[in-house]
């Protein structure tokens, strides 16, 4: 769950890149997303908690149960963005600026 191009284009590069033979599924909703988690295996999953919102808990408790051993990276609008600001996006997730180093990270130890 990416919230522009640009994201799911810099996410697939950074993933083709680690391993060029990944399979990357992106989906519009929290919805498509556990209905991937249900029927496919899944090793690796980014999501943006702003386009997750409320649903982010019932996203994590199904990753949990049908794909206890994916990794999830959790990302959020920057701090001084409108849409941060907006929704007063407090939780917990990483920076977009830093989705290269997180990515890396994770897949390295896939």
């Amino acid at each position: 769950m990416l919230p522009t191009r640009w994201h799911r284009q810099a996410v697939q590069a950074v993933c083709r890149v680690r391993d060029p033979g990944c399979v990357i599924t992106d989906v519009p909703s929290v919805t498509d997303a556990v209905l991937v988690l249900l029927s496919e295996p899944v090793d690796l999953m980014v999501v943006d908690m702003g386009l997750a919102g409320d649903m982010l808990g019932v996203l994590q408790h199904h990753a949990r149960r049908s794909a206890p051993r994916a990794k999830m990276a959790l990302f959020k609008a920057e701090p001084n963005s409108a849409s941060s600001a907006a929704t007063g996006d407090l939780l917990q997730g990483h920076s977009w600026s830093d989705m290269e180093t997180v990515l890396d990270h994770l897949l390295q130890d896939a």
